[in-house]
């Protein structure tokens, strides 16, 4: 897990990758954003709620359906001067526009950011717009680092802010003048800490939620699991590098919270302490339970799949990785016994896997540490049961 970033977010993204920033309290911001759709969306039926949330995690589990265009719009409370707003739109990009005219209309300070070190439903990139109550809905500051296929674009505008380390706009790469890291460090010179759950006033304070109550045709739904997605890439100025590695083409998922994937998210188990991973869960078609089978000491690493209907196929396979000592060898790999739970002795499992991603990588089989994760079925038992070294 970055140190930028507490794990609840980890796990939800894209989802938090904007949280647009409102300087008022939670029950004026609501107001605005009550008057702000209503102006929007004229004789649009939308229905007001307090909503009583325990944590960030049950904010994002409020929401099933994520859509093109926002239907649902949240207000945060937090234990600062600002107020966080959020919304269902699968673009997981904010609402520029609407801070706009909250400046605008309502002289408030807002704060329009998304950040992403990686690429999900746009391309890698970091931007911010701070906008003051005093100027009009007028951009006081605005910088943006973003990915264009295999080049990256930095510009700056405006004065800026008293917590912006500009001096590291400097830099030679581009891609590290502003990135997650370095957004976090300007949103906490402000007063914001976004990422972290300390920064929430819940389960004190309620969530402020406005929903449309008829969701017309111009509106295009995807289910949270089909957004989310949590496959990392490198950085590399020399374009995407995308997983899983091929023996795993269409044997894998897209990792959703509260699912095995969740002890994997912290990167634990990454060996040589490389910031990005591949993490997926294992799915067949409708099939999302398998017996395993892990390899003896002896002979290639690889770690084989058995559906109840006896297919098989391979989860890992330390041949097929250039780096691994086993890279290319022509001996058959031997297995234990079939994996059986700890607990309850049950023979099978919902899977996940974890392919630690070096920042050297030059193809999605080029991994540097593989880990295995199980649920069984029988009992629920949670364990990563195998890793491996493989370069």
């Amino acid at each position: 897990m970055t140190s930028h970033k507490d794990a609840v977010f980890e796990r939800w993204w894209p989802l938090p990758a904007s949280l647009d920033l409102v300087r008022a309290p939670v029950a004026r911001v609501a107001d605005l954003l009550r008057a702000e759709i209503a102006r929007i969306l004229p004789g649009m039926p939308c229905e007001a709620e307090w909503l009583a949330l325990d944590d960030v995690d049950a904010l994002f589990r409020s929401v099933d359906v994520m859509t093109n265009v926002p239907t649902q719009y949240f207000a945060l409370p937090t234990r600062s001067e600002w107020t966080v707003l959020w919304n269902n739109s699968f673009l997981c990009d904010g609402y520029d526009s609407l801070c706009h005219n909250l400046s605008r209309l309502h002289q408030v300070d807002t704060l329009h950011w998304s950040s992403s070190d990686t690429d999900t439903t746009f391309q890698a990139g970091t931007t911010f717009a701070y906008r003051r109550a005093a100027d009009g809905g007028a951009i006081t500051r605005y910088v943006q680092c973003a990915r264009n296929d295999t080049r990256w674009s930095f510009d700056a505008q405006g004065e800026p802010l008293p917590s912006e380390p500009v001096e590291g706009y400097a830099k030679r790469i581009k891609r590290e003048r502003l990135n997650e890291a370095v957004m976090a460090q300007i949103l906490a010179g402000l007063g914001a800490e976004p990422w972290r759950e300390r920064f929430y006033d819940l389960p004190a304070a309620r969530v402020f939620r406005l929903r449309e109550s008829i969701v017309g045709k111009r509106v295009t739904r995807r289910q949270v699991r089909d957004v989310l997605s949590r496959v990392a890439v490198t950085g590399s100025d020399d374009g995407d590098l995308q997983g899983p590695p091929r023996y795993l083409v269409d044997r894998v998922r897209a990792a959703v919270p509260g699912r095995v994937s969740d002890l994997l998210v912290d990167q634990a188990w990454c060996g040589h302490g490389e910031a990005a991973a591949w993490i997926y869960e294992v799915g067949v078609g409708e099939a999302e339970r398998f017996g395993v089978r892990l390899p003896r000491d002896a002979g290639p690493a690889v770690v084989r799949a058995e559906s109840a209907e006896g297919s098989t196929f391979l989860l890992y396979d330390s041949r097929q990785h250039p780096a691994s000592v086993f890279s290319g060898a022509a001996e058959a790999p031997s297995f234990h016994e079939p994996l059986t739970c700890r607990r309850c002795g049950g023979g099978m499992f919902e899977l996940a896997v974890g392919f630690e991603v070096p920042s050297d990588a030059s193809g999605a089989e080029d991994a540097s540490w593989f880990a295995l994760a199980t649920r069984c079925v029988g009992c629920g038992r949670d364990e990563i049961v195998y890793d491996d070294e493989t370069s």
